[in-house]
């Protein structure tokens, strides 16, 4: 049975897939309101740990993610699972060397295993095809000290990229994750040099906030700015190979 914590009247549409999940025992129910007032206020203290540990319990693979899964014209998002580890491994690869950095290498079962745990503090989600082929992933994070914000993430099996997929895949997720967690702002970094992508997230809303320098530990790229200093987006500083990162927003109307 998941554990559930306490929830903020800001969450009151969490109680509806509390009420309505099978595998809820009505005696977790009646202790929370048997609490006293003190120990209820102290346990809707910390809105961040309420996030946290809510996409712990919707990350369970006993406890589906509500509303799941969504399907789009040619895509389907659904609640990412422990095989999805190695499906993703077995992707086409990129060869620009800017983002061969995206490319998920083989691993073994064990280390797949701790990946797979490691990364229950945030809900992850699959994308399918029609067909059922996984060729997509996002995630979204907790932001510290902001319980109505989440750090985005998305990324795509190389021979899926420039097909529009990724506009499709977030158009289905980024309305289900406002609903569902009532997010209010959207948070995503991204490497200037990928204009493609900084395109698509300014065509969903998303605004810079900051950009910053850093370090990227990649022989290839370092090779090519030997040769030629090709971009405004990469410098190297101390033969240190820096790429300029866009922290990007988007806020809910």
């Amino acid at each position: 049975m998941p554990v559930f914590l306490c929830q903020h009247g800001k969450y009151a549409h969490d109680w509806l897939f509390l009420l309505t999940c099978s595998e809820i025992n009505p005696i977790f129910l009646s202790r929370y309101f048997a609490l006293g007032l003190n120990n209820r206020l102290n346990c809707l203290m910390s809105d961040i740990a309420l996030w946290i540990q809510r996409l712990v319990n919707f990350g369970s693979a006993h406890f589906p993610l509500p509303g799941l899964p969504l399907q789009g014209e040619s895509l389907i998002v659904r609640n990412f699972q422990r095989s999805d580890e190695e499906k993703r491994q077995q992707w086409a690869k990129f060869n620009d060397p800017y983002l061969r950095k995206y490319n998920f290498n083989p691993r073994g079962t064990l280390e797949n295993d701790r990946t797979f745990q490691k990364l229950q503090d945030r809900i992850r989600l699959a994308v399918d095809t029609l067909q059922g082929e996984m060729v997509g992933y996002i995630s979204l994070k907790p932001v510290k000290n902001d319980p109505f914000a989440a750090d985005i993430g998305i990324c795509f099996d190389a021979d899926y990229v420039s097909k529009g997929l990724g506009r499709e895949a977030l158009s289905i997720a980024l309305p289900w994750a406002v609903k569902t967690l009532n997010l209010k702002r959207i948070i995503l970094e991204v490497d200037a040099v990928n204009q493609r992508a900084v395109e698509l997230y300014r065509s969903f809303g998303f605004y810079v906030i900051k950009e910053r320098w850093q370090k990227e530990d990649n022989p290839v790229l370092t090779e090519i700015m030997e040769k030629n200093n090709i971009s405004r987006y990469i410098r190297k500083r101390k033969n240190q190979i820096e790429i300029l990162a866009r922290r990007m927003e988007w806020i809910s109307e």
